[in-house]
């Protein structure tokens, strides 16, 4: 049995539910059903269930890389539907959780992140950073490719790309989550006024 994956997800969904501090040791042994020596064994303290927590759904969630299949040459076009697809496919894994408003949780488990994960600030920061260059990677060689137009502000287009997605993204997260089709619509109006 892969204990440490289900003592993370089972903390994930505790930390969704309530605050940081009101999730106990206790809480994870009782909805995992696994002791609490196992849990301490595989994960330790509490600290370092939460770190290990944000660590698997928010850096790697979150990670471009990790998130869309996409290959140095590949044109802005397929880069945009390949990105909305990683996109929806994560909405769909959260969705899988059955967390009432799983979207508004995750974006306050976010900032509970923000509060106790040690060097968080940092760590999101290098991961946003991460995501824009590679959508800039991807704007360079549409424009070289001629692809798109040449005489675009590609610093602006990328942080244009990025705050669509980071403003619907929590717009939609107090309803009912992300429409990615809304999302994909918006990014092929942006495309289609800077393609040749």
């Amino acid at each position: 049995m892969d204990y440490e994956n289900q003592l993370l997800l089972t903390a994930f969904k505790l930390f969704l539910s309530n605050n940081y501090e009101k999730v106990t040791i206790e809480m994870i042994e009782k909805e995992s059903g696994i002791t609490r020596k196992t849990l301490y064994r595989h994960l330790g303290s509490k600290d370092n269930v939460f770190i290990k927590v944000c660590d698997k759904y928010i850096f790697d969630t979150q990670n471009i890389e990790k998130k869309i299949s996409a290959s140095p040459d590949m044109s802005l076009h397929d880069f945009i539907l390949s990105y909305v697809a990683g996109v929806n496919a994560t909405m769909v894994k959260m969705l899988s959780l059955s967390i009432v408003n799983i979207y508004k949780n995750y974006f306050f488990f976010i900032m509970q992140a923000g509060a106790y994960y040690p060097g968080f600030k940092e760590r999101i920061v290098a991961l946003n950073m991460s995501e824009y260059k590679c959508w800039r990677h991807v704007l360079v060689n549409a424009v070289k490719s001629k692809e798109i137009k040449s005489n675009i502000d590609i610093d602006a287009v990328a942080t244009q790309f990025r705050c669509v997605f980071l403003g619907m993204a929590f717009e939609h997260s107090l309803t009912y989550g992300l429409n990615t089709d809304m999302l994909l619509s918006t990014y092929l109006t942006i495309y289609n006024q800077i393609k040749k």
